[in-house]
């Protein structure tokens, strides 16, 4: 989505509007809730079936962890208070996904 790439917004911009994308599941209405924020349809199994749906979400899934860790590397100059405040605020996927990037290798 524009929001989480744009050029234009900050780092801490880009960064919230990234988490917030960890909102969305692969199951269930979530999947569904994803699908027609992606597509703009209203119903998005009346064009795509539900495999369909749940193998473009993977994919979503792929970029969406490849695009986070861009976009914390790119917040490196926000201070550590901000950056605190918009992890304490971002859904639970979104602060494990942060957890994981974080762990030692």
């Amino acid at each position: 989505p524009d929001r989480a790439r744009d050029p234009f917004a900050s780092p801490a911009q880009r960064l919230r509007a990234t988490l917030d994308l960890y909102k969305f599941t692969g199951e269930g209405g979530g999947l569904v809730d994803w699908a027609a924020a992606q597509s703009g349809l209203a119903d998005p199994l009346s064009r795509f079936n539900r495999h369909e749906l749940e193998d473009y979400y993977r994919m979503f899934e792929k970029n969406l962890r490849k695009h986070l860790s861009q976009v914390v590397r790119d917040a490196n100059n926000v201070p550590a208070s901000e950056l605190v405040q918009i992890a304490k605020s971002a859904p639970p996927a979104a602060q494990r996904a942060l957890q994981k990037l974080h762990r030692p290798r």
